[in-house]
């Protein structure tokens, strides 16, 4: 299995199956409907390694997570659904009404191997956006320290939202991963996609 994979299911085993409490708003997805895409979570994955530890940054913004399959798209939301209320206290405890949320892995390719999640950064723009708060989703990522391939995962909540129609950097200390904008030209053939499918409401009045 390849290492994407197994993250890929290390973070679906923590999901549950759970319906939605209620129907997402699609304005904060620039118009896309839900269950259209057929992009993988592999697809918007970002991952890099700092010496024996690897990384792995899917942004959970709803411009994205609508471009992926309906499997992924409602595993994901179930995840959002699940974690918000601890996601709402990070956001009010720092007087914010709108935060970035990234789904994070920690992977270690050797015994004893350290991570913080409060060293991711974003930068975007010439700015830069730091980690404010994580929700961990595995017990291994309230730990500082990691066995050969294990893994911890968690949230990871940054002070701005996350600008995925645009280019921008994570940083993890020294190291970073900056191919986010390599993907867009992809991501914006998919959201072009989507929306060509969108069928306007029918005219009543127009019928006779």
């Amino acid at each position: 299995m390849s290492t994407g994979r197994r993250w890929l299911v290390l973070g679906l085993l923590l999901i549950t199956a759970a319906p939605l409490a209620a129907q997402l708003d699609s304005a904060w997805a620039g118009g896309l409907p839900l269950d259209k895409g057929k992009m993988r979570q592999d697809d918007i994955a970002m991952e890099w390694n700092r010496g024996t530890l690897a990384i792995r940054f899917v942004p959970l913004e709803e411009r994205v997570v609508r471009l992926l399959a309906p499997d992924a798209e409602q595993s994901l939301h179930t995840l959002l659904a699940t974690s918000r209320a601890r996601i709402d206290t990070i956001a009010t405890s720092r007087g914010l009404q709108e935060v970035g949320v990234a789904l994070v892995t920690f992977h270690a390719l050797a015994p004893g191997t350290r991570f913080e999640p409060m060293l991711l950064t974003l930068s975007v723009r010439g700015q830069l956006w730091r980690a404010i708060g994580d929700v961990p989703l595995s017990v291994a990522f309230g730990n500082d320290q990691l066995d050969v391939r294990s893994a911890a995962i968690g949230l990871v909540i940054f002070d701005h939202p996350i600008p995925v129609r645009e280019s921008f950097t994570v940083g993890y200390a020294e190291s970073k991963s900056a191919d986010w904008g390599q993907r867009l030209t992809r991501l914006e053939a998919e959201r072009a996609r989507i929306l060509s499918t969108v069928r306007p409401p029918s005219d009543s009045g127009s019928q006779h």
